[in-house]
């Protein structure tokens, strides 16, 4: 996807970015999304008993160390007791959850330094009935455009599009764009997060 450049004069000095969606898996009829299993679900990502999958994505280096939110639907099918459970392992670390009926979680992670991240979900029940589905695994990251005196903006190569005072022009980095209007001596970079990095004079 190309970027393309608005110019917004503002009139706050932060404005905040809706979330962009880097992936978002809904397993649409038989479809696993990429994922290693799925035994046997329609619409849905299912999990059989004491069964794993797992799935690995990369956004590239545009997204490196990158603050995302992994969101996901899960329903367990049957009638799940105390001890069953489920879990979600993000690059190694493990979440587990007990779920009674339909849950919805999000969580906040960090990408690592090459924007990539593993995710594995699992089942722990004690009953070959007591499978899990998992209706969507969505993956956003969010920015807050920073404040720069006297141009305010975030640019991405790629999503969202950018928002500043003056007019810009690529220098040829992802990241890296030079004012046309107001300050045009500088060079401003900003990092996948919408903070600032550099300012070259």
């Amino acid at each position: 996807m190309k970027a393309f450049f608005f110019i917004i004069f503002l009139l706050f000095s932060t404005l905040n970015l809706s979330a962009i969606v880097l992936n978002e898996d809904t397993f649409d009829g038989f479809s696993n999304d990429g994922w290693d299993r799925d035994d046997g679900g329609s619409d849905v990502l299912r999990l059989n008993q004491d069964k794993n999958s797992e799935k690995s994505f990369d956004f590239g280096t545009t997204y490196a160390n990158a603050e995302i939110t992994i969101t996901f639907k899960a329903t367990p099918l049957d009638i799940w007791e105390w001890w069953d459970r489920m879990f979600i392992d993000i690059d190694g670390s493990s979440t587990t959850y007990y779920p009674r009926s339909t849950i919805t979680e999000t969580i906040t992670t960090n990408l690592d330094s090459s924007g990539k991240i593993k995710l594995e979900f699992s089942t722990n029940t004690n009953n070959s009935e007591e499978k899990l589905d998992i209706d969507y695994v969505r993956i956003e990251s969010t920015a807050v455009i920073p404040t720069i005196t006297p141009e305010t903006f975030v640019i991405y190569n790629e999503a969202p599009t950018g928002t500043l005072v003056g007019t810009i022009s690529s220098s040829g980095s992802p990241n890296a764009f030079t004012i046309l209007s107001g300050d045009t001596d500088n060079i401003f970079a900003v990092n996948n997060s919408g903070s600032l990095l550099s300012k070259f004079s």
